[in-house]
């Protein structure tokens, strides 16, 4: 029974990781403010 307890908070905590960054995305879409072609910095790692 506790095994199963602790399986389910594991895939929880998972699972809300994976929704916030989801929701992130979606909101990035919306917002329109990066576009394609656009160079981004990011802790030092230059995307294109």
């Amino acid at each position: 029974m506790a095994g199963s307890a602790a399986l389910l908070v594991g895939i929880g905590l998972g699972l809300q990781n994976l929704f916030s960054d989801f929701v992130s995305g979606i909101i990035i879409l919306i917002d329109s403010s990066i576009k394609v072609g656009d160079i981004l910095d990011v802790d030092g790692l230059i995307c294109q």
